[in-house]
């Protein structure tokens, strides 16, 4: 006769599968919870791949190249371009601006935003 799990449910109720050399099934076993649990942690580990958005998983638009190693596509050159002339090139023309006494408007600020975000 095979020997029963000496391990209790969740439920509290004896487990109903048969022991190993341990006296506990393979899913109460402390050495294979453990092992389970490494494993886990080590999966954890691995970066996983981006999430789709709805309209790249349904086929609406290209997922795009996630490493471009030999050149840039379009969305990145703007975007590129973009930090850049935000982040260095803008303070200077805003010094420019000020010195010949001139100023940027928040309708120019609105109008750089759309060219940058969505032109």
């Amino acid at each position: 006769m095979t020997e029963q799990c000496k391990a209790l449910t969740k439920s509290g109720n004896q487990c109903k599968h048969k022991a190993n050399d341990s006296g506990f099934c393979h899913i109460h076993d402390p050495e294979k919870i453990a092992e389970r649990e490494e494993y886990e942690k080590l999966q954890s580990m691995i970066p996983q791949p981006p999430k789709l958005k709805f309209s790249q998983r349904k086929g609406f638009k290209p997922i795009s190249e996630i490493i471009q190693l030999n050149e840039m596509n379009k969305n990145l050159r703007n975007s590129l371009w973009n930090v850049l002339s935000r982040n260095f090139f803008r303070p200077f023309y805003n010094d420019l601006d000020r010195f010949f006494n001139s100023y940027i408007t928040k309708e120019d600020d609105l109008a750089t935003d759309i060219w940058a975000n969505y032109f």
